[in-house]
């Protein structure tokens, strides 16, 4: 029970930094210290490093993907379908 909510909070921060990167458009004017602080206020008081790692891992993954979206490192689905023979 204790990891759905770990896993709900990454889904809420995940959600808040996504609305924050289309709300800016701009991912790079972020101040990341201010961005760290808010990700860890949002964490339970008993979360582990585990779980801060995680929500991080989270975060850059998202990062990644919106600045590979904004220099069309894009596929298009029926591409990875091919690829992946599904």
């Amino acid at each position: 029970m204790q990891y759905a909510k770990i896993e709900q909070n990454i889904r809420e921060i995940r959600n808040a930094f996504v609305g924050l990167i289309f709300r800016t458009g701009m991912m790079h004017s972020v101040d990341i210290r201010e961005e760290a602080r808010r990700l860890v206020e949002r964490l339970p008081a008993n979360a582990t490093w585990e779980d801060l790692m995680r929500a991080i891992f989270v975060r850059q993954t998202i990062e990644a993907g919106l600045s590979d979206s904004r220099q069309g490192n894009v596929l298009d689905v029926r591409e990875v379908r091919r690829r992946f023979g599904l």
